[in-house]
């Protein structure tokens, strides 16, 4: 696994300078993209070849198309058929799509990903990013109390006790909590317990070049005895977390819709329509902008696909969980898309939707789904394995081929780098062992399922 932070840069630059070239990064490449199939998807679907912003009359339906790489987008459940569903389908189509590109491709260019609603179909469409956490999030405590002993001169602390709510408190302090309450050492959010200036949160770790992401607000009660008496001072504090910085993919990437809370949100488009009784339909697109014009290193934050660990409880989903703390809640996503509390008990569990896929939403004028389409980026670590994959029409499936250059790929060891040059979010977690399954996993065991990509 290659964490985006910690591949040579230099090597990196000398790569992504290949890959613009014709001939690539090796004298052996397969020529074999010529037998591609259609970009786009397979037959004679009117998902291809429609410009951006021309309406297509017979279904709904996302594409991507480009005349500068070779990707290939299709439904799950049929491949070489494009990602569509038929204006006078009469079901409800909850539909799988897959984006499949190149790891370089993904890297060095701009996607935009086309949608197409018919006329009469759509009242409205409703696109729902897709999102995890690049680094830990949590809250920290409501309360911390400190009794401080400053009778030399130096404070020492003599005891530090916190308590914490289900949500950050309103900022109305609330009367000293008791001496029996848990101590800040008996936090698992808390860390440097005996400072006189009050704990550290676990998801602060600005100090160390990433973000703090310790969220909410909380009373601080000091009290100090200097030998003579004791004064005591009461203040709200920030643990000082924004959740925009702890976030992936849209660091710098020009995401436009967020909340007060500075959280990625869906937006909604009303499809146009001439009069009462003649609507014209909409085709938009949506720009993700590429990882090589941001300061993104080695990592693709848009290939947001991740195959599931099956070793451990095959039945249970592909990254099965239960709540950090409390509650008996449980979930096969991953961490980094759905924690469902902290280490303190807090929920994190912030959307309504599904922000591991784009999801594309036709809605009636009720806002009732009518359709819907989730799209998925997975990118392909060689080329020889991307071509096997549309050639063998599906049947042959490796996209994250690891090893060594000359080892594990077909490629020379011009470098001496890997078959897999740039990480995305599979590699994060799939790669530091076992899923840790247990109702109170420690932080440093849930912290190698993040990204952790520093943005520099």
């Amino acid at each position: 696994m290659m964490i985006g932070h910690s591949k040579n840069l230099f090597k990196l630059m000398v790569c992504l300078f290949c890959l613009s070239l014709i001939t690539g990064c090796s004298d052996e490449v397969d020529d074999s993209s010529a037998d591609l199939p259609s970009i786009g998807g397979g037959g004679d679907s009117p998902v291809e070849d429609t410009p951006v912003g021309e309406i297509e009359q017979s279904g709904f339906w996302v594409n991507v198309q480009s005349d500068q790489i070779d990707l290939y987008i299709d439904n799950s459940e049929s491949f070489d058929s494009n990602c569509f569903i038929d204006k006078d389908e009469a079901g409800f189509v909850d539909m799988k799509c897959y984006l499949d590109i190149m790891e370089g491709d993904l890297y060095v260019h701009d996607l935009e990903v086309q949608y197409n609603a018919p006329p009469g179909l759509c009242n409205y469409v409703y696109i729902s990013p897709a999102w995890h956490w690049n680094e830990p999030v949590g809250y920290g405590p409501s309360t911390v109390e400190i009794w401080l002993d400053a009778s030399g001169d130096t404070p020492i602390v003599d005891s530090c006790h916190a308590t914490h709510g289900n949500i950050p408190n309103d900022g109305a302090p609330p009367l000293p909590i008791s001496i029996a309450a848990p101590t800040c050492a008996n936090h698992n959010e808390l860390t440097d317990t005996t400072n006189p200036d009050g704990p550290t949160c676990v998801y602060n770790r600005s100090t160390s070049g990433y973000s703090d992401c310790c969220l909410g607000s909380y009373t601080k009660i000091v009290h100090s005895d200097d030998g003579t008496a004791v004064s005591t001072t009461s203040s709200v504090e920030s643990w000082g977390g924004d959740p925009s910085s702890c976030l992936s993919p849209f660091i710098g990437n020009g995401w436009e819709h967020f909340n007060a809370a500075n959280f990625p949100v869906p937006y909604i488009q009303h499809v146009p329509r001439d009069s009462s009784d003649n609507p014209t339909g909409l085709n938009n697109s949506l720009n993700l902008t590429s990882n090589a014009s941001t300061s993104k290193v080695t990592y693709s934050t848009w290939a947001n696909h991740y195959e599931g660990v099956t070793t451990a409880l095959p039945l249970l989903g592909p990254h099965y969980h239960t709540e950090f703390y409390g509650g008996g809640g449980e979930s096969n996503k991953p961490y980094s898309v759905d924690p469902i509390t902290d280490l303190s008990g807090n929920s994190v569990r912030m959307s309504g939707y599904d922000n591991g896929a784009w999801t594309f939403s036709c809605l009636d004028s009720a806002l009732e789904v009518k359709q819907r389409i989730k799209l998925y980026v997975r990118e392909w670590n060689t080329l020889a394995d991307f071509v096997l994959y549309q050639t063998s029409g599906g049947a042959t499936y490796n996209p994250d081929v690891t090893g060594s250059e000359g080892i594990g790929c077909d490629y020379d060891d011009v470098f001496g780098g890997s078959c897999n040059d740039l990480a995305d979010f599979g590699d994060i977690l799939n790669g530091p062992g076992n899923y840790n399954t247990s109702p109170t996993p420690t932080y440093s065991e849930i912290l190698p399922f993040f990204p952790n990509v520093i943005y520099e």
